[in-house]
């Protein structure tokens, strides 16, 4: 998937990437591996019911993470996106 945006935590040694498709991705900036990822779509798209059609306002594949920054502490990550929420 495309990437948008990356953080690297304070110390170095983790690299978190934001995706096209909504993932953040965590990586181990040592040997390149792919530590966990959290699939962040459903929590940019914001409540829809199951009935409703799907608009260009309420369709989720057009949203994702623009931005990610870590905690000074590197304890902590905070992404934001596109979303009208």
């Amino acid at each position: 998937a495309d990437v948008v945006c990356v953080a690297f935590r304070p110390d170095g040694n983790q690299l978190c990437s934001g995706t096209i498709r909504g993932l953040l991705r965590f990586w181990n900036v040592e040997d390149g591996s792919l530590i966990c990822e959290i699939d962040g779509q459903k929590d940019i798209k914001g409540g829809r019911k199951i009935n409703d059609r799907m608009t260009a306002d309420n369709n989720a594949s057009s949203r994702y993470f623009t931005s990610i920054a870590y905690s000074a502490d590197g304890t902590c990550l905070l992404a934001g996106g596109n979303s009208k929420y």
